[in-house]
């Protein structure tokens, strides 16, 4: 999927993806959102995919808070941070795993795409993420998942793999998160 595009106009996001997204970002982010069309966010509304997907490009294109720039891996980190995660959710694994389930929960309407983990080692995930988010965004959400679910001490990397990557046009972008002994 082409990053920043949904690929069905139908699809919708909830508010409270919006809102955990945006959370570090306060009441300033709140003209740009009103840019786009989306207006009086609340956890429990729907609003269009590509009206947020909109507003996730002008960030990535430069929009800035007063002096500071506001990147696009930074506010994918937010999502983890401020979602709610289930009980039985205690692992790495279990956590990358639930991202696709949450995401499904999450967005409504049609065609969105999926997060995928493949086990491919004792030490490294994969994830596959085929959805039209930005690449960076997913990063973030990957990296602060990872980080979140690991146990304490625990060394780990996360690489973006060249190839395939929605950075380079491709449909998927695929990253490897490897862990030390």
């Amino acid at each position: 999927m082409t990053q920043f595009i949904a690929l069905d106009p139908n699809v919708e996001v909830s508010g409270a993806v919006i809102l955990a997204a945006i959370a570090h970002l306060k009441t300033d982010v709140v003209p740009l959102l009103d840019k786009y069309g989306i207006f009086d966010v609340r956890p429990d509304k729907w609003y269009p995919l590509q009206a947020f997907l909109d507003v996730l490009k002008a960030i990535n294109d430069g929009w800035q808070l007063g002096s500071s720039t506001v990147d696009l891996m930074s506010i994918g980190m937010q999502i983890p941070d401020n979602a709610l995660w289930p009980p039985e959710v205690t692992s790495v694994e279990a956590a990358l795993n639930s991202i696709d389930v949450a995401y499904h929960i999450n967005h409504r309407g049609g065609e969105i795409g999926h997060y995928q983990i493949e086990t491919t080692e004792p030490h490294h995930i994969r994830m596959v993420c085929d959805n039209p988010y930005p690449s960076d965004f997913d990063y973030g959400i990957i990296y602060r998942t990872v980080k979140k679910f690991s146990p304490k001490g625990q060394i780990f990397q996360v690489q973006r793999a060249d190839s395939p990557s929605r950075l380079k046009g491709d449909e998927v972008c695929v990253y490897d998160i490897f862990f030390e002994n």
